[in-house]
């Protein structure tokens, strides 16, 4: 079992428990919380880990396909460590170019395979 430092998914700020010290999260909340990193991570963002993270500006935005940007989407979901499968997916871009998705994933958990539903609205991509 791993542990990480829990992120307010609002703010992207590492939450500070009472007692001074980061707040860690294990299981299924922290593969929601990989998952939301992974869809808010541009592919080739980040010098160390080239292959990471999501091409929204190399394939998604200006493309006209859907399926194949889901497509994208959903593999970026599934290559989480901890995720099992995709239970329900739904993604949609609006008039301002934001991607907003729903999903319902079950992933490894601390007591075994757990169901838990992601909602990232207005992603920036």
């Amino acid at each position: 079992m791993t542990w990480t430092w829990a992120v307010d998914p609002r703010t992207n700020d590492v939450i500070i428990g009472e007692d001074g010290y980061p707040i860690m999260v294990s299981g299924a909340n922290e593969v929601a919380q990989r998952i939301r990193i992974a869809l808010q991570h541009h592919y080739q963002e980040y010098w160390l880990f080239m292959d990471m993270g999501v091409p929204w500006y190399q394939y998604i935005l200006g493309n006209n396909d859907k399926k194949t940007s889901e497509a994208l989407i959903r593999t970026t979901i599934l290559s989480v460590p901890g995720v099992l499968s995709i239970v329900n997916f739904n993604a949609s871009l609006d008039a301002d170019r934001l991607w907003s998705v729903r999903t319902t994933v079950q992933v490894n958990g601390d007591v075994g395979p757990e169901i838990i539903n992601i909602i990232m609205e207005n992603i920036k991509a």
